[in-house]
């Protein structure tokens, strides 16, 4: 598995992903 270079993901991506972590019962669609 390839490891994850943060500096080269998009900001709102990021923030995205560490909610999901964070609150993986949430599924919030960004794009609604």
């Amino acid at each position: 598995m390839a490891k994850l270079d943060l500096n080269s993901l998009d900001d709102e991506h990021v923030k995205f992903l560490i909610n999901e972590l964070k609150y993986p019962e949430t599924h919030i669609d960004v794009n609604e």
